[in-house]
């Protein structure tokens, strides 16, 4: 077996979300040699991506416990400690990570993600502003920024930073799952905008599992939506008709 060619194609499958075939190159290279770092770390990636945090963790620890000063996998197991909602854990290993290469801004991002999911909205902008103004053409921290916004109510500087990590990658399927819930969660009637954001990550990224939830939440929220003013305009009928009467 040629690993570096199981390798390279374990990553391009990643970079076409085809998570599957990843783990599937991933493996055959485990079968060879058990102790291939990297290996586990596309597995941990591969998992990430179909919100199999739990697998996902568990691969990118293999892969520290080989290699514990790589930053890459540092950021990844910050990734997913994130998604796995262990917010204090990940801001921890990014200290851990800066501590080991301390001008790395995926690590920063990272750690500003975790301050927005803990609450710490003034302490996370000010991470994510600063990433911006390192590079302001970095999609995921508008996103970020976005995100922060929508929590502080800050409606129209949201859909701003939306609108610009759009603007610098319209096929990402994160952001429009984000500009999805902040239309449900923060404005109303806005399920049609959401229901289509939502397709849209899905046609990006069908195999999301938050992103399918999220769909067939706003779906349902719609539905009852629609009933409630059916029932409303019956009453408002059977009133209407019963005074003329």
């Amino acid at each position: 077996m040629d690993i570096q060619k199981a390798y390279q194609r374990a990553v391009t499958a990643l970079e076409l979300r085809k998570y599957n075939f990843a783990i599937s190159q991933a493996k055959e290279i485990l079968s060879h040699n058990p102790n291939i770092d990297y290996a586990y770390a596309l597995l941990a990636q591969a998992y990430y991506g179909l919100s199999n945090y739990t697998e996902a963790d568990t691969c990118i620890q293999k892969a520290l416990q080989s290699n514990p000063t790589d930053v890459d996998y540092l950021c990844w197991y910050c990734g997913i400690l994130n998604a796995q909602e262990k917010y204090q854990e990940a801001l921890e290993i990014s200290d851990e990570a800066l501590t080991i290469e301390p001008t790395n801004t995926t690590v920063m991002y990272f750690r500003g993600l975790a301050l927005h999911n803990m609450g710490k909205q003034e302490r996370a902008e000010d991470v994510t502003k600063y990433l911006l103004k390192k590079d302001p053409n970095e999609n995921c921290n508008h996103r970020l920024l976005a995100n922060i916004y929508a929590e502080k109510m800050q409606l129209e500087d949201a859909d701003f930073e939306f609108q610009k990590a759009l603007e610098l990658d319209p096929n990402n399927a994160a952001t429009y799952n984000d500009y999805a819930v902040m239309k449900i969660d923060k404005e109303k009637n806005k399920e049609d905008e959401a229901i289509e954001m939502l397709q849209e990550s899905l046609y990006l990224n069908p195999e999301n599992k938050i992103v399918q939830d999220n769909l067939e939440y706003v779906r349902k929220k719609k539905f009852l939506v629609v009933k409630e003013i059916v029932i409303l305009l019956c009453h408002i009928f059977l009133f209407s008709g019963y005074i003329y009467y």
